[in-house]
């Protein structure tokens, strides 16, 4: 699976788990616009972003007991990177190729970064500030409200 393929099938994922939690969504005609679809929650359209682990080389990227999102878009042809601002979208959503789980992250969290590390396990050191676990930001109903609400 190349990378667009793999970035389709993310926000597939991510729209048939929305599903199962009564949200509707809103797919673009065109991939030009700095999300990927729309959410339509409580009467409200909310743009989202969908990124998925890497996959470099046939290996799905694992660092330890973490997953690492890109939080930039490229461009390969013209040689460009660009980090996403404030505007481009107001949810974002990961998805763990290893085993699909879907985590939800505040726009505000990814904007000016180019990656987003999520702990799966806790670290060896035991070190938990400065953290972003797995538990804080899987995708549930509480989940959803919790990021959903205040925005």
């Amino acid at each position: 699976m190349n990378a667009k393929e793999q970035g389709e099938e993310s926000v597939k994922i991510v729209i048939g788990e929305l599903a199962k939690y009564h949200i509707g969504c809103a797919i673009l005609l065109t991939d030009n616009e700095p999300y990927d679809f729309i959410v339509i929650y409580k009467g409200r359209l909310l743009k989202a972003q969908v990124k998925s682990s890497s996959i470099e080389g046939g290996q799905k990227e694992v660092v330890s007991n973490s997953v690492k999102f890109k939080c930039c878009t490229s461009n390969w042809h013209k040689r460009t990177v660009k980090k996403y601002k404030p505007g481009d979208y107001e949810v974002m959503f990961f998805v763990d190729m290893r085993d699909y789980s879907i985590y939800l992250v505040e726009a505000e969290k990814t904007f000016g970064i180019r990656t987003f590390t999520i702990r799966t396990s806790p670290s060896k050191n035991g070190q938990i500030q400065a953290c972003n676990m797995k538990e804080d930001y899987l995708l549930s109903q509480d989940r959803i409200e919790a990021v959903f609400d205040k925005i």
